[in-house]
């Protein structure tokens, strides 16, 4: 598909409301490519594009099992909280602003942890799964709706990845969150990490012990393995929109976007 050149003023225009930075990595010390959101290379409207570091662009090209997997509703998460943070970064406010843009950033990466467990599942899943799910708002509901699954040994042994490894790792990296920047979250969020983490825990062995209680009731075993799946991405869910109901309450009582989103003088 032939590229159109993005017009100077619009290229300008998201370079500003990035701040010249990756929305991703958030690395400003990176050289910086804008993307197309929707991989068209002609469509140069404001909302389709969005400014991505080399590395980060070419993750987001990369959809092949267990890479990074920085699809669409992803990248929109990452550009939507970076271009919140810009904004209380221009606006005044001083140590009031650094402090909320430190809370918003903790918030972002506890709202996009589950997604690590449910971007695996969709590479997994047998289809275009993936193709469908970027275009359903957040897509945790669409999963959770249209997860079918049929027990056997072989899609035993598919799965169990998901549950034995990056279930845990999950479970770790919300940990370290508490750990490490306890004092940007309010206490009913840190209490659904805790208990997001010990259900991930559960899940495990609960998915170790499957092929034994398939057996002992082999009439309900699509059942219980569809259950797997669902509890997990419920559980995901809930801490992922807990976190992003979190993010976006404390931003709009300081943030302006109308009022700092003019004309820039930032080449393209």
């Amino acid at each position: 598909m032939q590229r159109v050149a993005i017009p100077a003023e619009v290229a300008a225009d998201v370079l500003f409301r990035s701040d010249r930075t990756c929305c991703v990595c958030r690395d400003r010390n990176r050289k910086v490519e804008i993307h197309h959101l929707d991989e068209n290379p002609r469509n140069n409207e404001m909302g389709n594009l969005i400014v991505l570091c080399k590395d980060c662009h070419s993750d987001a090209h990369t959809t092949h099992a267990f890479a990074r997997n920085l699809n669409l509703p992803l990248l929109r998460k990452y550009n939507e909280s970076w271009q919140d943070i810009v904004r209380l970064r221009i606006a005044p406010g001083g140590l009031a602003a650094e402090e909320l843009e430190y809370r918003s950033q903790v918030l972002l990466d506890l709202h996009l942890a589950p997604y690590r467990w449910k971007n695996a599942y969709m590479d997994l899943y047998p289809g275009q799964f993936r193709d469908s799910v970027a275009w359903v708002s957040d897509g945790w509901e669409y999963l959770i709706e249209n997860s079918k699954h049929t027990f056997t040994q072989e899609n035993w042994d598919r799965y169990k990845r998901l549950f034995s490894a990056i279930g845990p790792a999950v479970a770790d990296e919300i940990e370290r969150l508490v750990t490490t920047y306890g004092d940007a979250l309010r206490p009913r969020v840190k209490v659904q990490i805790l208990r997001t983490a010990q259900h991930l825990r559960v899940m495990r062995l609960a998915y170790s012990q499957l092929p034994e209680i398939a057996k002992q009731v082999p009439e309900n075993q699509n059942l219980i393995f569809e259950r797997q799946f669902t509890q997990v991405l419920e559980t995901l869910m809930a801490l992922s929109r807990l976190a992003d109901a979190e993010r976006k309450a404390i931003e709009p009582e300081h943030s302006a976007p109308g009022a700092i989103l003019g004309a820039c003088a930032i080449d393209a």
